[in-house]
């Protein structure tokens, strides 16, 4: 129906229409003033006409003061349609909620899953480990990770994969989904290459799981959601590894036997070329210096050895670079490897494979290893001799604290001892002198 006032309307006022139908709206013409239609049976609806836009309004007082809302444009929107979302936006606004506060509710609950499903246990677990960038932060890793840490982390993911729990948004894995992962590399697992059955690796896979996905829950995941694994029951948590405590000492005179057979390899070829005096200044120097086995001292280099200060760095450990005020035995095997060994060459412990030398350092001879356990009686590990030298600390008197400063372990939660409590290099090698001298002795030998 025709309304002949909408041609005549004054600027900024409203005409009452009996209702809003298609040809009411079609024929109110465009003005530059613009001007507003109302319905009389749904009170607080109007359609606005300006210049170039005929649009949805919705007029009620909240609080006190009139408020405006734009629920869309005609034609897009029909009337009926109109109508129907008029009417839920003036029941929130009687209900004293604005509309746009429910819309920017439901835009920041979509947003909030919208997000909470991209950060997948697989995108976690990268950017934990370095091996994914987030967009405008530098290419590092969240926290310094050891060499040795991401490798186990990257066997770990091994296990992982065929679990699915990698795909899973993060804040959707629950109990039952960690559990059945557990199971499922536990089943996996082939038992004849695996004494434990499968727990070890399975537990340790669990431990980075819980380590990566704490992490997401902190630092990405909106919501404070609780952490999964805090609500798995005693009985049904996996088997953890016990602490080893090994030590070459732990029989009286097994590191005179012990020290005894390192002693034999000199001299010796092990018949892949490999020098057997060059391993047994390794296990001495990884006993005199409580080195954590492979990672840190077999990769060192002669530019990490200060004879003048009769000190060494180690680059790489599980933290900060560690220095090492080393005594007068291990100063006499350094001499010995420097002077045997060509002065070009880059490595302490080089490969001694042919055409091996200048490129890489002595990995692990486990080979030779087996030789000594055998021939000393002493079952060991090249890290029980880094729990060895940690005993021995103790019962050549060393405090507490010089004891984790001569392990080079961090302090931990205390306060005093991380941040005021400092050993001076000059304290410590009174420290690493007295050890040596002491081992020395319980071996036998005449230094």
């Amino acid at each position: 129906m025709s309304t002949p006032e909408t041609k005549n309307a004054p600027p900024g006022g409203t005409i009452i229409v009996p209702s809003f139908t298609k040809a009411i709206c079609d024929e109110a013409e465009h003005a530059s003033d613009a001007y507003f239609l109302a319905e009389h049976s749904t009170p607080g609806l109007l359609l606005r006409i300006g210049a170039r836009f005929k649009t949805w309004i919705v007029r009620r007082k909240l609080l006190g003061t009139t408020r405006k809302l734009s629920i869309g444009r005609y034609p897009a929107m029909l009337p009926d349609v109109a109508r129907k979302k008029a009417a839920r936006a003036l029941l929130n606004m009687s209900d004293g909620i604005h509309p746009k506060a429910d819309l920017r509710t439901r835009r920041d609950e979509a947003d909030a899953e919208r997000v909470t499903k991209e950060w997948t246990l697989e995108k976690l677990w990268k950017i934990y480990t370095g091996e994914d960038v987030e967009p405008d932060q530098p290419k590092v890793r969240r926290d310094p990770l050891a060499d040795n840490t991401l490798k186990s982390m990257e066997r770990a993911w091994n296990k992982l994969v065929g679990t699915g729990l990698l795909k899973r948004p993060a804040a959707q894995i629950g109990v039952n989904d960690i559990l059945k992962a557990y199971d499922d590399m536990i089943a996996r697992t082939d038992p004849k290459r695996s004494h434990a059955g499968g727990h070890t690796q399975a537990a340790q896979a669990m431990r980075y799981v819980r380590a990566v996905l704490r992490y997401g829950l902190k630092e990405k995941i909106p919501g404070n959601l609780p952490d999964p694994f805090e609500s798995i029951p005693e009985r049904q948590m996996w088997k953890q590894p016990g602490a080893k405590t090994r030590t070459v000492i732990d029989k009286e005179g097994g590191l005179a036997k012990w020290w005894k057979a390192v002693e034999a390899l000199r001299g010796q070829e092990d018949g892949r070329a490999q020098a057997q005096d060059m391993i047994a200044d390794w296990l001495i120097l990884t006993l005199l210096w409580g080195t954590r086995s492979r990672s840190e001292l077999l990769p060192l280099e002669w530019k990490h050895i200060d004879f003048e200060n009769r000190s060494a760095i180690i680059p790489k450990t599980k933290t900060t670079p560690r220095e090492i005020p080393y005594g007068p035995y291990a100063a006499k095997i350094l001499k010995k490897r420097f002077e045997a060994e060509d002065r070009d060459k880059k490595w302490i412990f080089p490969a001694t494979r042919t055409g091996k030398t200048d490129k890489t350092h002595l990995k692990e001879p486990k080979k030779t290893l087996e030789k000594i356990i055998k021939a000393s009686g002493i079952d060991f590990t090249a890290h029980d001799l880094r729990r060895t030298f940690g005993t021995l600390l103790g019962e050549t008197g060393a405090s507490f604290y010089q004891t984790k400063a001569a392990m080079h372990q961090a302090a931990g939660g205390d306060v005093t001892a991380k941040h005021y409590m400092r050993i001076r290099l000059k304290a410590l090698r009174r420290v690493f002198e007295n050890l040596e001298a002491a081992i020395l002795e319980e071996a036998g030998v005449t230094a």
